[in-house]
């Protein structure tokens, strides 16, 4: 009777932790493959998006930007992991540029910690301050630092 009683719990709890997980799709909240056009559906700002969600380019801006946290760098290179995927913003001064196919430059942030900024280089100067949006794709030793640098995929890059 014991083992039977043992047996149906276990069953109980392996469907409740089935019942709780995520799909990738659930997961994302904004891709690259979401309709674009100049009409408005909401008056709201929504926090996730679904794929029928028709938005303006400038409200869609808007709204990834409102998704952005700006994360303590030791924070993140303390617990890569936590962050990958994350949503994020960091602000400092274009300090090198790969202008050969125009895909990434390196942001210096205040504290003159450095960070990979994936996306369209060939707009930028070096020295110039800007704001990046994006997601973290991840942390990880380069020749050019003294440690890891955060890595980037940039979605919108701003002057400051």
């Amino acid at each position: 009777m014991k083992k039977l009683i043992a047996l149906a719990l276990t069953a109980v709890f392996a469907v409740s932790l089935v019942g709780c997980g995520t799909t990738a799709e659930s997961s994302s909240l904004l891709d690259d493959d979401f309709e674009e056009t100049t009409e408005v559906e909401t008056t709201e700002v929504p926090t996730t998006f679904q794929k029928t969600t028709t938005m303006s380019p400038a409200e869609r801006e808007a709204t990834y930007k409102e998704l952005c946290d700006e994360y303590d760098y030791d924070d993140v290179l303390f617990a890569p992991d936590r962050y990958e995927g994350m949503y994020c913003k960091f602000t400092g001064t274009v300090s090198a540029l790969c202008k050969d196919d125009g895909t990434w430059f390196v942001l210096k942030d205040k504290s003159g910690n450095l960070i990979d900024v994936h996306g369209d280089a060939e707009y930028y100067e070096r020295n110039q301050k800007v704001e990046i949006y994006g997601t973290i794709r991840e942390v990880k030793s380069t020749y050019y630092s003294d440690g890891s640098v955060i890595i980037v995929d940039a979605k919108y890059v701003d002057f400051v």
